[in-house]
């Protein structure tokens, strides 16, 4: 008895004994997940937090920014609670995103390019770099800064495929990829889809129709379009340079103005010097400025907008280390390398002061102008630029540097088109959606025809059914260009030519209702027509 009590003392106590650690390891692991719930929650307000500063970093970098670019805004430190920056939502992850896809505006990079932090060329802080070619999203385009004399260049602020966003020149972006990108372009023309009108005005010319200008007259025998050619026209008569008039007759004023008496008028590449300088007017679609002018037979105003710069053309061996140049475009692309096809490191405004600190010895065509790779210094910055955009003096600044666009104009003053690329109604047939496999400029019998670019004769053909007096081009990448309808012929087969030479003279042989050049652009073997307007200047 005393035995089967003591059996039944020592499993209570070992029963007791059971319970009492139980509850010591329920006890310990509750107290384990409670510390580990409170280190899950550091760490999300510690994430929280730095979410918090992160934005808060961003506002006040902006402030700080916007305080830099505008002082006269005057503005103020703005307190912020970081408590109160809750609920925010990246912008790349916002709410109603397929209804925003649906307004996206694409474009085309048009060379390699270090996007910037901001919209300056003289910022060095970087958020990636886009590739010729290469698709991008127009998130916003800036408006120049007139005031503050920033009016070279305007800014688009774009998106790329990894959602990062970054500012590039708007000159260096279209609304076509750049030319050796494209895919091959066929007959068919006209269901591109093209951006907005006020970006189609960044990339360089608008288009209009006129059947008669007032002031510069063109001869035609179609309809006719002006390109618009973008140029900075001074303010005082000595900052001109002798200058050469585009239009085939323009005419000359008793004053300034179309309501002026005309007393007058001078033809195509007439040379005038410039006397005064008068109001800034736009006439016939294109921007410029009244200018008295005296020539050998007449002084008197005409409009400016009608006259461009007789330029001096620099010998390329001019240009050596140690040597000072002004650029003379509107803006100057600055590359990390002496290639079209390499990195923009920054954009110039025109009339910049450069240093020449080294120069290729090889001499190349590219935008029409015959020139040398020089490497610059300017404002901070060094690279490589074409050495036919600067020249020994400041002056009247030219359109632009794009060099993508390697040939000259095969008219000279040319500025006007009677029948553009692509579908038309025939001017002899009749026939409506005819394909025009090429651009007719309009000039008189026997005015010179230019070689676009260094190439070589491929054929010369004076009796063609439908080109009538047609002469073929061979150039490099393959490409070839053909100026029919001659009325003379001046080279051979196998002939060696440089940008510039003249191969022909306008006339009215073959297919042709009246005096005009048909200028054609073509690729390869199987000589693919390509449109003119991409190779061109603007």
């Amino acid at each position: 008895m005393k035995k089967t009590h003591i059996l039944n003392i020592l499993k209570y106590l070992i029963s007791i004994a059971l319970l009492f650690s139980i509850n010591l390891l329920i006890a310990d692991s509750t107290e384990q997940l409670n510390k580990k719930a409170q280190e899950k929650l550091q760490k999300l307000k510690e994430k929280d937090e730095k979410h918090r500063e992160a934005i808060l970093q961003k506002f006040y970098s902006f402030v700080s920014k916007a305080k830099a670019r505008f002082p006269e805004l005057d503005i103020q430190e703005i307190p912020i609670d970081p408590s109160l920056a809750t609920g925010v939502i990246e912008h790349n992850d916002r709410p109603g995103d397929e209804k925003i896809k649906e307004k996206q505006i694409f474009a085309f990079v048009l060379d390699p390019y270090n996007l910037r932090a901001e919209p300056n060329p003289k910022n060095k802080e970087y958020i990636g770099k886009v590739k010729k070619g290469e698709k991008i999203e127009v998130v916003m385009i800036l408006t120049p800064d007139e005031k503050n004399n920033q009016s070279f260049s305007k800014w688009c602020l774009i998106r790329m495929n990894n959602k990062k966003e970054g500012y590039i020149p708007s000159d260096l972006i279209s609304n076509n990829p750049p030319v050796e990108d494209r895919k091959k372009q066929r007959k068919k023309v006209g269901n591109e889809n093209h951006l907005p009108n006020f970006l189609s005005s960044l990339v360089g010319f608008t288009d209009f129709e006129s059947n008669l200008n007032r002031d510069g007259l063109f001869f035609n025998h179609s309809e006719e379009y002006i390109f618009q050619v973008a140029q900075s026209m001074p303010k005082n008569a000595s900052d001109y340079p002798p200058m050469i008039v585009t239009a085939d007759i323009l005419k000359i004023r008793e004053n300034q103005g179309i309501e002026s008496e005309e007393i007058g008028s001078i033809s195509r590449g007439t040379v005038v010097n410039v006397k005064d300088v008068g109001n800034e007017e736009s006439i016939d679609g294109i921007n410029g400025r009244w200018l008295k002018i005296k020539s050998d037979d007449y002084s008197g105003w005409v409009f400016g907008g009608y006259l461009k710069p007789q330029e001096e053309e620099e010998n390329p061996d001019e240009l050596k280390s140690g040597e000072s140049r002004y650029v003379k475009s509107v803006s100057l692309r600055v590359r990390d390398e002496p290639s079209e096809q390499a990195t923009v490191i920054t954009t110039l405004e025109g009339q910049t002061k450069v240093k020449i600190k080294d120069a290729k010895s090889e001499v190349e065509t590219l935008g029409g102008i015959r020139s040398k790779w020089i490497y610059i210094e300017a404002e901070d910055f060094e690279g490589w630029v074409f050495g036919g955009f600067v020249s020994k003096k400041k002056g009247m600044l030219i359109d632009s540097d794009d060099i993508a666009k390697y040939f000259q104009a095969p008219i000279d003053g040319f500025r006007s088109v009677s029948s553009k690329f692509g579908p038309r109604v025939d001017p002899v047939t009749g026939k409506k959606n005819a394909f025009h496999a090429g651009l007719d400029i309009p000039a008189v019998i026997g005015t010179p025809i230019r070689v676009v670019s260094d190439g070589k004769v491929y054929r010369v053909d004076p009796n063609h059914v439908a080109y009538g007096m047609l002469t073929i081009l061979e150039h490099k990448n393959n490409i070839y260009t053909y100026y029919a309808h001659q009325s003379v012929q001046k080279v051979k087969e196998g002939d060696k030519l440089k940008t510039g030479e003249t191969l022909g003279e306008v006339g009215s042989t073959g297919k042709s209702t009246g005096p005009h050049l048909h200028f054609e652009v073509r690729r390869g073997s199987n000589m693919e027509v390509l449109n003119p307007n991409l190779y061109l200047p603007k």
